[in-house]
């Protein structure tokens, strides 16, 4: 994922460039393939880009369609064809290729404050809008891309890595006492919009941020919809519609590059990989697949066996990671195991090596 970060002041006092340049550097390592930062006046954005196929859609970030309203997102826009057809129809010009990050500008521009409205997918992202001297960020609505903030007086900063938040000298490194007693005692915190540091919350899943004149307002923009019933004339229909809706969602999330899939022998990753290999024999997109063992350690663990025969009937390369291959908390101090929160995870090392093979191919 690519990581974001910038300062708003509504104080007049200028951002300070180099600050914005320091919170990229801290990202380099998950973020390598390029780095940009923005500002004017007592707003500035940074981007660390992670390259993702299709390149051709990626966009030099932060970016702006009239240098009013600027972005820097994390972001994958899901849905793009119906989007697209939404904001034409409301007179916006949009190619078919445009970039996801230049989509959510239309989208702003389309509709107002209830763009979020129309953007599935995921993302986190930060708008600044010059006219209304207005910021707005967003998280997606499952919470897949992190975005934290801190505010000090007129102040906010965000980000969405915490080291890269914790380099400006107003966001302390106090801890939040509180946190730190759920993490001890529950491995958790009960509320999430919480950290482990006392100046840093959490914007939560489905949530959106608004700063403008000193004030801060966050409210929910999206709710699992309970209250509406989908009728058809057919039994049949219901499968139909949601084989229709199920496919669309993986090929969504397939792009156009080599591709790994996590598979196990239950019925989920199974259906998504029938899904993704019936896509990619009609591409030519390479897939390979990953999973995680434990027979060794557990024999009478058949999981191995069933994603074995999945891979087999797919045709997939697989390649299997034994947890028996690690001790627990292995290798827990070193420098690319550190973590900016404190976890309970005793596997990180095999996660780090296993997600290492992925991004291998």
């Amino acid at each position: 994922m690519s990581c974001i970060a910038g300062i708003v002041r509504l104080d007049g006092v200028p951002v300070d460039k180099a600050l914005l340049e320091q919170m990229n550097h801290v990202t380099k390592s998950r973020a390598p393939d390029a780095s940009h930062v923005w500002s004017a006046g007592g707003v500035g954005f940074g981007h660390a880009m992670l390259l993702i196929p299709p390149v051709s859609r990626d966009r030099h970030q932060p970016c702006t369609l009239d240098n009013q309203v600027w972005i820097t997102a994390d972001a994958r826009v899901d849905g793009r064809a119906e989007l697209i057809q939404a904001l034409r129809s409301a007179g916006r010009s949009v190619p078919a290729d445009a970039p996801d990050v230049e989509l959510i500008l239309h989208a702003y521009a389309a509709f107002g404050e209830a763009f979020l409205d129309h953007l599935i997918g995921d993302f986190a992202f930060a708008l600044w809008d010059a006219r209304s001297q207005k910021l707005i960020c967003a998280r997606d609505q499952f919470g897949v891309r992190p975005f934290y903030f801190a505010r000090t007086d007129s102040m906010l900063v965000f980000a969405s890595d915490i080291d890269a938040l914790r380099m400006s000298p107003a966001v302390s490194g106090a801890l939040d006492e509180t946190a730190v007693g759920d993490f001890l005692l529950f491995g958790v915190y009960l509320d999430p919009s919480r950290t482990i540091y006392q100046d840093i919350m959490c914007l939560q899943p489905a949530s959106s941020l608004c700063f403008a004149r000193e004030s801060l307002r966050i409210q929910r923009y999206w709710n699992i919809p309970t209250n509406t019933e989908v009728r058809y004339k057919n039994k049949a229909d219901y499968v139909d519609r949601f084989q229709e809706l199920f496919e669309q969602a993986v090929i969504d999330r397939m792009g156009e590059g080599p591709l790994a899939l996590e598979l196990s022998g239950g019925m989920d990753c199974t259906s998504i990989a029938a899904v993704a290999v019936s896509q990619a024999a009609m591409t030519g997109q390479q897939l390979k697949a990953f999973t995680m063992t434990c027979d060794g350690l557990f024999p009478e663990d058949d999981e191995p066996y069933y994603t074995k025969m999945v891979a087999s009937h797919l045709s997939l390369s697989l390649f299997c990671d034994p947890i028996e291959n690690y001790a627990l908390f292995e290798r827990y101090d070193s420098p690319e195991l550190v973590t900016a929160q404190p976890t309970s995870n005793p596997s990180l090392a095999q996660h780090y090596d296993y997600f290492s093979r992925i991004g291998q191919g």
